[in-house]
């Protein structure tokens, strides 16, 4: 299946809906952007991407649930659309 299929999986399925998703394309295209974030990815990263740039990435995705924030989406790092 394609990445857009297992992230609208998992952003159906009451077991995972709750999970972050990031999504990692060589596309840029609007229309794949939106599609992903249609699906319920939380971020896109842009492949190929520095190992450190993807590691902010999640950090910044699951540090808000061991807090009980929301995530923040910035779309100021130049590893994620946004």
């Amino acid at each position: 299946i394609t990445g857009v299929e297992a992230g609208r999986r998992l952003s159906a399925s009451p077991a995972t809906r709750g999970l972050p998703l990031i999504a990692a394309t060589g596309y840029s295209h609007g229309r794949q952007l939106d599609e992903a974030r249609a699906v319920g990815f939380d971020t896109m990263i842009l492949k190929p991407c520095d190992p450190a740039m993807l590691l902010r990435a999640i950090e910044r995705l699951i540090a808000p649930q061991t807090a009980g924030a929301s995530v923040p989406t910035d779309g100021q790092s130049r590893a994620t659309c946004w």
